[in-house]
């Protein structure tokens, strides 16, 4: 999945935008042509993954599952939420997109930290849920993190193609931490969340 991300930066930095960037850059789906219940929500999608906030969820949701499951599930929700330093680090790498500069004069925005954030946590919140028949909370959780990919096009945080990588890196990070980390077989299944 990572190996797609610098496929994509390649492309962006030598043949052009992907379809939709263009549009989202020129303001095609700008949020004040949407109702005030569509800006509210952008805006929970916003804080929801500012520092402090982000923060809070993760102690909240590793409370909620050491509290039902266990620590080493847990582990899992916190092991997740790092998923901000490799986006950090990649946004350093990569650097702001041609097309992103040609429309700002600050920031770094490939790939969308929020998307990768919204990935890798409510993504393992979804894959826990799963394994523990929580069919209501999985689903939550999906649609959480779709829900935050399109809320960072339409607020104009970012381009298409910077929450692609967004989910291909939370995506990537999610299946490492489930591969390097999950309990084995049936450990703790027979407990369920709330």
């Amino acid at each position: 999945m990572l190996a797609l991300v610098l496929v994509i930066f390649a492309w962006l930095k030598w043949v052009g935008p992907l379809p939709g960037d263009r549009a989202a850059a020129d303001g095609h789906w700008r949020v004040w042509r949407y109702p005030g219940d569509i800006r509210s929500l952008i805006g929970f999608f916003d804080t929801l993954a500012t520092p402090w906030i982000a923060a809070g969820t993760v102690l909240a949701l590793g409370a909620i599952v050491f509290e039902n499951l266990g620590r080493r599930w847990a582990l899992l929700i916190v092991a997740a939420s790092l998923v901000v330093i490799l986006n950090a680090i990649l946004k350093h790498v990569f650097g702001p997109t041609p097309l992103w500069l040609e429309h700002h004069d600050y920031g770094r925005n490939f790939p969308s930290g929020h998307v990768a954030y919204a990935t890798a946590l409510f993504g393992m919140v979804a894959w826990i849920a799963r394994r523990h028949g929580q069919r209501a909370i999985e689903l939550t959780s999906i649609a959480l993190i779709v829900l935050m990919g399109i809320d960072r096009v339409i607020s104009r945080a970012h381009l298409p193609s910077d929450v692609i990588a967004g989910y291909l890196v939370g995506g990537a990070w999610l299946c490492l931490v489930i591969a390097l980390l999950a309990p084995a077989g049936s450990e703790g299944l027979g407990r369920r969340l709330p």
